[in-house]
């Protein structure tokens, strides 16, 4: 990946790696796709004013440093690998799906699950948290409103370990 800020204005950005994919610089477009198969690693801001995907194969997609902000839907799929988008700063405007092994997702506003698919556990902070899909969590899920309320109500969750949801209501 060059070692640079890449900036695509109105138009899609795709990186992809055979290997692990690490961001060396700020990336900002319209529709991105950041793809590593062995990992995806966010060292600066990602921000995209459409929908963001991020993929890997059985990896671990990690964020440690920066911030995330999504315009759109956000799509991440690491097979039986983690997730950690933790920045208390993360903007994630539209539904945020996951299919992944473990999932930690901090959002510094609202926080709407467009579906979760995990095998291991889950945990979740945001002004509030919501749901348009179902939510299968395969360990323990914390889901924390730090203002408003924790609604995950979809007739088809599926919580196997213990819940522990802290909100207003």
């Amino acid at each position: 990946m060059p070692g640079s800020a890449i900036d695509t204005g109105e138009a899609k950005l795709t990186l992809i790696s055979g290997g692990a994919l690490a961001t060396a610089g700020t990336l900002k477009g319209a529709d991105m796709r950041l793809e590593g198969i062995k990992g995806v690693i966010l060292d600066h801001d990602v921000t995209t004013s459409g929908t963001l995907s991020l993929v890997t194969s059985d990896s671990l997609i990690q964020q440690r440093a920066g911030r995330v902000a999504v315009g759109g839907r956000t799509q991440v799929n690491t097979g039986l690998g983690d997730v950690s988008l933790g920045s208390a700063l993360n903007e994630f405007e539209g539904a945020i799906a996951v299919n992944a092994g473990g999932a930690l997702v901090r959002d510094r506003s609202s926080l709407v699950i467009a579906s979760l698919n995990l095998t291991k556990a889950l945990s979740l902070e945001a002004e509030s948290v919501s749901q348009t899909g179902s939510v299968r969590v395969g360990g323990d899920a914390t889901v924390v409103a730090r203002s408003g309320n924790v609604v995950l109500s979809h007739s088809a969750n599926d919580f196997v370990g213990t819940v522990t949801a802290v909100g207003n209501d």
